[in-house]
């Protein structure tokens, strides 16, 4: 291989890369801002990343490295092939972290349930009517239950049993932060540990891609911490 072939080379992988680069800034101003906000990107984010990162920064590039040749009649031709390949598999990797993204947290009497965009799609729910009542996503619910442990296990027996969904699914029983105070928040908020220094209640958290400990703003709904 030439010299000036090398080059040529180098410097057409060089701009495919920026280019690859300000697709990549955009998908992530889009997942960190908007679909993962704040510590909600280690639900699926940081993976999806990982993946599109493989295939976007790294396979338009390198295509375009071996296939360049000022000489070549069928150049523009290859090149195009590789930008429609790469732009699809860019397309791909968007709508598969966007339906991965964050949709619903519901903090049940025992855990904070997180459920994604496919999660609701796969198990055939949608919010209830007060479900969409701020734009940052996830939407945030408490589950209003009675009083009685007897009758919340009950409850949950029927769910998971009988009706064969996840408890934390149970969308009729699905009330907004917001409406803290008209459907008793604080009984709810009163089974976990209160954390004074950082004014939040630690509970468990399950999703697809998480199981650990997070603390909960008691007024928002808002997961502060994560561990």
């Amino acid at each position: 291989m030439g010299n000036r072939l090398l080059k040529e080379k180098l410097v057409a992988m060089l701009c495919h890369l920026l280019f690859s680069f300000f697709l990549a800034g955009l998908l992530s101003a889009a997942v960190f801002i908007f679909w993962f906000p704040s510590v909600y990107y280690i639900f699926g984010a940081a993976d999806g990343m990982l993946i599109f990162i493989g295939i976007d920064l790294v396979l338009g590039p390198l295509l375009t490295f071996v296939v360049y040749n000022s000489s070549k009649r069928e150049l523009r031709r290859d090149l195009a092939v590789i930008v429609i390949i790469q732009l699809s598999a860019f397309l791909f990797g968007v709508w598969t972290i966007y339906q991965q993204s964050p949709f619903v947290q519901v903090l049940t009497h025992k855990n904070i349930s997180i459920y994604s965009r496919s999660d609701f799609k796969n198990l055939g729910l949608s919010l209830p009517d007060s479900g969409e009542e701020t734009y940052v996503k996830p939407y945030k619910f408490f589950m209003y239950l009675p009083d009685s442990l007897s009758e919340i296990e009950s409850i949950e027996f029927v769910s998971e049993f009988v009706e064969q969904k996840p408890f934390g699914a149970r969308v009729d029983l699905y009330r907004p932060f917001s409406q803290g105070q008209q459907w008793a928040l604080s009984t709810i908020l009163a089974r976990f540990v209160y954390d004074e220094d950082h004014r939040c209640y630690w509970a468990d958290v399950s999703s697809k891609h998480f199981m650990g400990k997070g603390c909960i703003d008691g007024q928002t709904g808002k997961i502060v911490l994560l561990k």
